[in-house]
């Protein structure tokens, strides 16, 4: 079985609009998919990570996956995704939604990486955002992002 590592990453704009931008990647980790989701009347920043995790846990699901790996930068929301507590915060009713689906799954593990790790899913949100527009990529990722992709590739040792 295949595991996916989706990155997540959001950006919010004096608009209330966000653009969250996950890589799906398998355990050699080549890109299996890769998707820019845009969102209106966003509150706040952590409601924005919080929809982009659920995205992620949404795709993995989509993608019939039975094991999923999700990193994400927002240290909060991996925390509150993986407490047994239940939430009280603002985006209490999306944790609600990651932890319903995440039964769906034979395992899923959250994990915390630091913004730099997630340079592929910032280009792909980035231009999203200025684009104004989603998408949904099977193993590929837009025009926009094949040069970082091959610089992640130049990077990796062997």
């Amino acid at each position: 079985m295949r595991m996916i590592c989706v990155s997540l990453w959001v950006l919010r704009t004096e608009r209330n609009k966000a653009s969250s931008g996950i890589v799906a990647r398998n355990r050699t980790e080549r890109v299996i998919a890769s998707r820019a989701t845009i969102y209106e009347n966003v509150d706040s920043a952590f409601a924005a990570e919080a929809h982009a995790c659920l995205e992620a846990v949404k795709m993995g699901l989509e993608m019939k996956e039975h094991k999923i790996f999700i990193e994400g930068d927002s240290i909060s929301v991996i925390r509150k995704c993986t407490s047994k507590s239940r939430d009280k915060s603002e985006i209490c009713s999306i944790i609600h939604d990651i932890k319903t689906i995440q039964r769906e799954f034979k395992s899923i593990k959250f994990q915390h990486v630091y913004r730099t790790a997630s340079n592929l899913a910032d280009i792909i949100a980035t231009e999203s955002l200025k684009q104004r527009k989603g998408f949904f990529l099977e193993g590929e990722v837009p025009s926009h992002a094949v040069k970082t992709l091959e610089d992640e590739w130049i990077r990796e040792p062997d």
